[in-house]
């Protein structure tokens, strides 16, 4: 049976479309909290943005909305429970934020959102703060327009996304009650396309390892030593240089143990829901040309083949000028 009332859903609509403004400012104030929860000097900013969609929560009508303290970085709960036989959706997503560096790179401070060509550009609009407050909004506009909502409403919105989830991961098996539910909703995915709104079953998922290369007990003048003393940075690239080949197929030994070859039935799937514009979608990102395992087309390789990336390389001197040196240690980042 739908408990989806199409002219209450038109109403809804409307209600937000009366409200755009509204929302549109709300969405900003949000984005203006640098909620970087990787690093401990915005912890209070991390809780603030907590305490943020709380109150717009609250605002919206949504009802139960508690902060749940943990060993790290809260979590957001509310809920509305008032749809009489209709099922239960659990709405999941996060308010922190990555880092925003290259600080250099952004056209716009990353915590001052502007708006350009009908996009908002600020760290989190698009992960995850926009998905998050997009379906709060869906939810207050049901309540403001029809004061109920076609299903039961829980969401359990996370402080610790970007910083590996540890918060989450023992709140769960402790709150099954409390998170109970037809549906779950993971609202921190993408469109196939740019007009293909999609349903995303299944993610890549991540692991993370540091690579540290420790050469002398500190940096040496490289004019004096060089030739004669192995340089961290030379022997961290040569390790990096053997983790794929020339067309991104990875190296590392047992990488693909266990992964699973794609049916034809779910290649003929990802081809019908593939990128159609191609040529748009490298114009956008600003490269020339795709990359990438030749046997698999490019939304096989987006969405069904594992990979492996360097995210940093730290070490050396990377300042203005030059300083010539070989440096006692070098790191690099890898998932």
């Amino acid at each position: 049976m739908s408990h989806v009332n199409d002219s209450q859903t038109k109403t809804a609509v409307a209600y937000a479309q009366q409200h755009a403004d509204q929302f549109l400012a709300e969405m900003v104030e949000f984005l203006k909290i640098p909620s970087i929860s990787t690093r401990s000097q915005h912890d209070a900013d991390v809780r603030r943005a907590a305490d943020w969609l709380a109150d717009n929560m609250r605002g919206g009508g949504l009802e139960n909305v508690t902060i749940y303290k943990t060993d790290g970085h809260p979590l957001v709960y509310a809920d509305w429970l008032h749809a009489k036989d209709a099922p239960t959706v659990l709405f999941y997503g996060h308010y922190d934020v990555q880092p925003a560096d290259n600080l250099d790179l952004w056209q716009s401070p990353p915590f001052e959102p502007e708006i350009r060509d009908q996009s908002i550009f600020a760290r989190g609009c698009s992960d995850d703060k926009g998905q998050v407050l997009i379906l709060v909004k869906a939810v207050e506009a049901y309540l403001q327009a029809h004061g109920t909502v076609p299903v039961n409403i829980k969401f359990i919105i996370e402080g610790e996304e970007e910083s590996g989830g540890e918060a989450i991961a023992k709140f769960l098996p402790e709150h099954k009650d409390l998170l109970k539910a037809d549906i779950a909703y993971v609202a921190d995915t993408a469109f196939a396309d740019f007009n293909i709104p999609s349903i995303v079953y299944g993610l890549r998922g991540i692991a993370a390892v540091n690579i540290d290369v420790m050469g002398p007990r500190l940096d040496l003048h490289s004019g004096s030593y060089g030739g004669g003393v192995d340089n961290p940075i030379n022997a961290i690239a040569h390790i990096i240089a053997q983790l794929k080949d020339q067309n991104g197929h990875v190296l590392v030994p047992h990488f693909y143990d266990g992964v699973r070859e794609l049916s034809a039935a779910e290649r003929q799937l990802i081809a019908e829901n593939a990128l159609e514009d191609v040529a748009g979608w490298l114009e956008w990102i600003g490269v020339s040309a795709e990359w990438g395992e030749p046997e698999f087309t490019l939304a096989e390789r987006l969405g069904a083949r594992p990979t492996l990336d360097v995210n940093g390389i730290i070490g050396g001197y990377t300042g203005e000028g030059g300083k010539t040196i070989i440096p006692s240690q070098v790191h690099a980042k890898i998932t």
